[in-house]
């Protein structure tokens, strides 16, 4: 497992608003302007790196197999995470991720690389685009995507439900370390719906359409 903790790049602070009026009574950065702990090497005794320390001795301590790999970097070059807004905002945060890359499993541009076909029901799409391709008809080939068949999915995939909301990928399984693997340790199961989402509207637009079936 990777943990991306970079330090130091942007710096949050406690502030103290007067609550009628917004105007701002005090405030106290969190850490020292980030030049000045560069250059003295503290990054590296960061709260976020320190969180990463204590994430490999955890791993250590429960021997489950998981063999944790710290990386200083903020994250991907040219990427970001969930963990970016968190510092910024001022507090420790790091991403984990899988180190072992499967390009049968990732998020990239469309295309074919070494025989493996990143976003298949994107190159599926623009194949299947008859006549001139513009803006217009590349958009109506996604939107036409039904029912895709991927292994890392519990149910099909489409891309609109035809609600003005989309969530698609509602169905989820669980999976647990065993013996050094990731195992599945329940079957497949709806997302919750909730009276913050959609999904009750959306699951009577798949049933009506044929959609998350196959």
């Amino acid at each position: 497992m990777r943990i991306d903790g970079q330090c130091c790049t942007f710096r949050g602070r406690l502030a103290a608003l007067d609550a009628s009026s917004g105007e701002l009574i005090w405030s106290s950065f969190t850490i020292d302007e980030p030049r000045q702990v560069r250059s003295r090497g503290g990054e590296n005794d960061s709260p976020s790196r320190n969180l990463s320390r204590f994430l490999d001795s955890l791993a250590d301590r429960l021997q489950i197999g998981l063999d944790v790999m710290q990386v200083w970097r903020n994250d991907r070059f040219g990427r970001g995470g969930d963990q970016v807004p968190f510092l910024a905002a001022g507090y420790p945060a790091v991403r984990l991720t899988e180190p072992n890359e499967n390009y049968h499993r990732q998020h990239r541009d469309v295309r074919v690389e070494d025989g493996i076909a990143a976003k298949p029901q994107g190159i599926l799409a623009l194949l299947g685009i008859e006549g001139e391709i513009t803006k217009e008809s590349v958009n109506e080939a996604f939107r036409s995507i039904t029912n895709f068949v991927s292994d890392i999915w519990c149910a099909p995939w489409y891309y609109e439900s035809g609600t003005g909301s989309n969530v698609s990928n509602n169905i989820d399984l669980t999976v647990a370390p065993e013996d050094g693997n990731m195992v599945q340790v329940e079957e497949c199961f709806e997302i919750a719906s909730l009276p913050g989402n959609p999904l009750d509207e959306i699951r009577a637009a798949e049933e009506e359409n044929g959609l998350n079936t196959g």
